[in-house]
């Protein structure tokens, strides 16, 4: 079940997300006193979108499960989902601002302050630092329970390594050659022997 309130979150931040990035381009357009300060709160927005972008596609992936069960993740894209509520609630028109709109006046007004700005984009990091934290913390204890079985021995380690050193550089190949014809048993050493 906990995985479905991972998903919803997930989309509901996507949504919410353009949502302020459209609410951003519309202030962007009505109100040239805080251009800057609306791309910067955007450019945090966008970057945001594209990190639950790459969570929805990993929940979809063969770990998906194992993923959406993670509480870390979930706090963290909670966390931002609150944030941008937060954001959104105070970036609405209010009602006043429409009528003013609709009579051709520009009384559209950006709603932030210089030093809420800075708090904003602070937080939205930050949001999007924890979420990749989250990431990586379960990345790093799949990649430890896959190599729970040799982790004893660590029998693949120097096979493992060799095989990437020739893989990236293949200069490497011939000398890594000559030291599995020199030892067959290569191939089965752990570290330290």
């Amino acid at each position: 079940m906990e995985g479905i309130g991972v998903a919803a979150n997930l989309v509901a931040v996507v949504d919410i997300t353009a949502k302020i990035a459209a609410q951003c381009y519309d202030y962007a357009k009505k109100v040239y006193s805080a251009k800057a300060d609306i791309d910067r709160v955007q450019k945090e927005i966008i970057a945001l979108t594209g990190i639950a972008k790459s969570v929805q596609g990993l929940l979809s992936g063969p770990n998906g499960d194992r993923l959406a069960t993670s509480h870390p993740l979930q706090t963290a894209i909670g966390d931002a989902l609150d944030l941008l509520r937060t954001v959104d609630e105070k970036m609405a028109l209010k009602k006043g601002q429409k009528t003013m709109s609709r009579l051709g006046l520009r009384a559209l007004k950006w709603p932030f302050k210089k030093s809420e700005i800075k708090v904003i984009i602070g937080d939205l990091r930050n949001c999007g630092q924890n979420i990749n934290s989250a990431l990586q913390m379960l990345g790093a204890s799949f990649f430890f329970k896959t190599g729970e079985a040799e982790r004893s021995t660590l029998s693949r380690f120097f096979s493992t390594i060799a095989a990437d050193m020739v893989i990236k550089i293949p200069e490497f190949g011939t000398a890594v050659k000559e030291a599995l014809d020199k030892d067959a048993d290569f191939r089965r050493r752990a570290p330290g022997q």
